[in-house]
C-alpha cells in the first residue's frame, strides 16, 4: 500500500491581472494590488493547515506545485537591471511547511525542486515603490524512511512569454514544468518501486493554447 498526495499551494492571488496590464504605467499599481491579495491569503496560516493535513493522512510521497518564494527590494532599482535581483526574503512556502512539519514531529525530505518562473516587477506599496520578486517551484517530498532518487526535471517548451503592459513593458516568462523521481516504499510483503511524476500545467480559459501542448508534451515525456 502506497499513499501519495498532490497539492497546488496557490501563489496567493490572480497574477493574470498584472500580466494583462493595459499599460506600462499601470503595472506598479496592479502589482501592488496583487501583493496585498497575497498577504491577505495568509501563506503562513495555509502552511499550518497543509501540515495538519499531512499529519492526518501520512502520505509516502507528496507532489507540490506553486511552492513560491517571494522577495522584495527597497528601494526599487527595476529600471536599471535586466534580471531579477531582489533578495530580501518575505515568504518561502517550502521553508514554512518544513518548519510546521517539524513542529508536529514529522520529517519529510525534499527529493527534487524544479525552479520554473522567476519574475520581478515594480510594485506600488504604501511605503513606496518596491521591487517584488516571485520565484515559482514544483517540489517532490517523501516521508522519512522512503527511498527516493531524482530522475528528471524540465520546463515545458510551450509557455507564456509577454511584455507586461504592452510593447516596451518588462518581459516575463510564465513557465510550467514537470519532474520525476524513482521511489521505493517498503511494506510487510516487500518493497514497491515506481516512478512518481509531478507536473503543473498552465490553466485553461485564455491560456488553453498553452495547456494542451503542455499536456501532450508531458504524455510524450512519460512514455
Amino acid at each position: 500500500s502506497v499513499k501519495v498526495m498532490t497539492r497546488n499551494l496557490y501563489l496567493g492571488a490572480d497574477i493574470s491581472r498584472v500580466i494583462l496590464a493595459p499599460s506600462v504605467d499601470q503595472v506598479p499599481s496592479l502589482a501592488g494590488a496583487f501583493w496585498a491579495e497575497v498577504i491577505r491569503s495568509d501563506i503562513p496560516a495555509r502552511a499550518k493547515l497543509l501540515a495538519d493535513e499531512i499529519v492526518a493522512t501520512s502520505p509516502d510521497v507528496i507532489g507540490l506545485q506553486e511552492v513560491e518564494i517571494f522577495r522584495q527590494q527597497v528601494p526599487s532599482d527595476f529600471a536599471s537591471v535586466s534580471s531579477p535581483n531582489a533578495i530580501t526574503m518575505v515568504y518561502d512556502f517550502l521553508q514554512l511547511l518544513a518548519q510546521e512539519l517539524a513542529a508536529r514531529g514529522l520529517v519529510y525530505n525534499v527529493v527534487l525542486e524544479n525552479t520554473l518562473s522567476d519574475v520581478e516587477l515594480p510594485a506600488a506599496l504604501p511605503e513606496g515603490l518596491v521591487d517584488l520578486r516571485m520565484t515559482d517551484r514544483d517540489v517532490i517530498m517523501v516521508k522519512a524512511g522512503v527511498v527516493a532518487a531524482p530522475l528528471a526535471k524540465a520546463a515545458f517548451t510551450n509557455f507564456l512569454a509577454v511584455n507586461v503592459g504592452g510593447n516596451g513593458g518588462p518581459r516575463i516568462e510564465v513557465k510550467r514544468g514537470y519532474a520525476t523521481a524513482r521511489i521505493t516504499v517498503a511494506g510487510a510483503a516487500g518493497a514497491a518501486t515506481f516512478t512518481f511524476g509531478n507536473a503543473h500545467l498552465e490553466v485553461g480559459g485564455l491560456l488553453k493554447a498553452f495547456q494542451e501542448p503542455q499536456a501532450d508534451e508531458l504524455v510524450r515525456l512519460l512514455k
